[in-house]
């Protein structure tokens, strides 16, 4: 189950950054009150407001995509409410 603790996703961005050396931290803000599913998983305990990822040469990183990262495309597929989210990239 994806869970969440405080900053669990934000920690895990800054880590994936200084992985990569490089990269755009980005702040996705919920759509509403969550996220709806994400990656056929329910988001509810998602309760910060945001997810934190890492965006380098049109891939995105965190701790669900593969250690390559995903497409942004592929990224935003993810998303059960990928068409309404504004990812800010």
């Amino acid at each position: 189950m994806i869970t969440n603790g405080p900053g669990d996703c934000q920690v895990c961005a800054e880590r994936i950054r200084d992985s990569l050396g490089d990269g755009r931290g980005v702040r996705i803000s919920a759509p509403g009150p969550f996220f709806g599913k994400y990656r056929g998983q329910d988001t509810y305990n998602w309760n910060n407001g945001y997810h934190a990822v890492v965006v380098l040469n049109g891939r995105v990183y965190e701790a669900f995509t593969p250690k390559g990262g995903e497409s942004i495309a592929e990224y935003k597929s993810r998303f059960e409410f990928g068409d309404i989210i504004n990812f800010g990239f």
